[in-house]
């Protein structure tokens, strides 16, 4: 089972040029960013956006890509072991609490804060 996406399809860039962005995807990507933008300096308002794409990849994953499942264990096994040649499961991961507390801690010792 072969995806119609080239391998560089985990890899985003900075710009909608550097990233690989399916072509029926290109104006979602392009509004998206620009509400980052908008947000830019807004803590609240970039969580906002960000659990509206977790939500989103939760409703993608759970009603569409679930149903699209293989149904023998030759598919499935097909299927897993492409999805380890092209870096695994799509994830959205939370930043850590451990993360955040480091942030604070520099920023009250006067250090810039690099991640």
């Amino acid at each position: 089972m072969k995806t119609p996406y080239p391998q560089e399809v985990h890899s985003f860039g900075a710009t909608l040029e550097q990233s690989f962005v399916p072509k029926e995807l290109a104006e979602v990507y392009k509004t998206l960013i620009d509400v980052a933008k908008e947000r830019q300096n807004d803590c609240m308002g970039l969580l906002e956006l960000l659990r509206f794409l977790e939500t989103l990849h939760g409703q993608i994953r759970d009603h569409y890509y679930i149903a699209s499942l293989p149904q023998n264990r030759g598919e499935l096994y097909a299927l897993l072991k492409e999805m380890e040649e092209r870096d695994g499961w799509p994830l959205l991961p939370r930043s850590e609490t451990r993360s955040l507390l480091k942030r604070l801690d520099s920023l009250r010792d006067g250090e810039n804060f690099i991640q």
